[in-house]
């Protein structure tokens, strides 16, 4: 019913939230199967373990433009000069290339992250789930 999955969530939400491994989701293939445009949606502050290493993978593999992407809300407002400095850092440490860093505003960060990759016609979204559970789940919810 409606109701189960507005407390339990969807199945794929849960094996992204579970699952001991990374985790890709496609919620329609695309045809055909090219990734010119990959967004990597992050917080600039994570101390969590980037999967980088992966996307940039994705990236060689298909040729493809990454774009680093960050989505300042209202809530979790960030001067754009300390983003640029930020970003510049973490680009530099996970030796990145081909790529454009973006700040995208928006009231809520997953209608962000999907308002940016529409406005680029991106083929992938990569992004870093917090593996959230219980109260936290269901009060702070799951952008990924």
């Amino acid at each position: 019913s409606k109701y189960d999955e507005f407390f339990v969530g969807s199945n794929a939400e849960k094996v992204v939230r579970l699952a001991p491994c990374p985790v890709m989701t496609i919620r329609r293939l695309p045809q055909p199967l090219v990734f010119e445009h990959i967004v990597f949606a992050c917080n600039l502050d994570e101390k969590s373990t980037y999967p980088i290493e992966k996307v940039k993978e994705f990236q060689s593999f298909f040729g493809a433009k990454l774009h680093l992407l960050h989505v300042n809300t209202p809530a979790n407002f960030n001067p754009s000069k300390d983003l640029y400095v930020r970003a510049k850092k973490f680009i530099r440490e996970h030796h990145l290339e081909n790529i454009d860093f973006h700040v995208y505003c928006d009231y809520i960060e997953d209608d962000g992250v999907v308002h940016f990759a529409k406005s680029i016609s991106a083929n992938l979204i990569a992004m870093v789930s917090h593996k959230r559970t219980g109260l936290s789940r269901f009060f702070v919810g799951s952008v990924s």
